[in-house]
Order: C-alpha cells, then structure tokens, then sequence
C-alpha cells in the first residue's frame, strides 16, 4: 500500500490479524449464539433437543485442530 502524500511503501496487512486463538474463541461465541438461535427447535425436539442442536451449532462453526 503507498501513500498517495508519501515515498514509503507500507507492507502492513489490509486487515487485522487473527491469532489461532481469537479465532477459535470466535468460532465458539458464533456457535453459542447459533445454538440459541435454535432454540425453540430444541423445545419441540425434547430433552435430546438441546444436545442435538449443540452438536450442530458445534459442527457448523467449531473446526477441529487440523
């Protein structure tokens, strides 16, 4: 990226950097909120309801370590 009011050329990333960490963290916040999005669907489906939708919310977001 260059200035247009200077020489210098910045070499600095268009956006920010992520560690490992903060997307993980976020993959799960994005996971719970899903799940509770689903939630009436959990109701209707009984006491398996809620796992079930967990489970799925888990598998969407939530990569395993690769």
């Amino acid at each position: 990226m260059k200035c247009c009011g200077s020489q210098i050329i910045s070499t600095a990333a268009n956006g920010p950097v992520q560690s490992d960490e903060q997307r993980r963290i976020e993959a799960s916040m994005q996971a719970v909120v899903f799940a509770e999005i689903l939630k009436p669907l959990a109701a209707s489906l009984g006491p398996f309801g809620e796992l079930a939708t967990g489970a799925i919310a888990q598998s969407v977001f939530v990569r395993p370590n690769e």
